[in-house]
């Protein structure tokens, strides 16, 4: 089984500058966007990483990530900034 990967990015961000494009093609990814994402939606998800890619300062990723240092999550983070 390969390991699931949550990456959250714009929605409007091409292809090729996912982050998704240079991960291992094995790995399981489900891609939300920022427009629609609320931190609470990683509950849902059975990621073994979370990578939320920043390309821009924006009150949803600033709220994420006060949600996540508030919370109780245990999934590791990279960030991509």
């Amino acid at each position: 089984m390969s390991a699931r990967v949550l990456i959250i990015e714009p929605g409007s961000l091409p292809p090729e500058s996912s982050c998704r494009s240079v991960l291992n093609a094995e790995l399981c990814c489900e891609r939300q966007v920022w427009e629609s994402f609320r931190p609470e939606m990683v509950l849902d998800y059975q990621a073994r990483l979370i990578l939320p890619h920043v390309v821009t300062e924006t009150a949803q990723a600033i709220s994420f990530f006060h949600w996540l240092r508030e919370s109780r999550v245990r999934i590791p983070t990279l960030a991509i900034l």
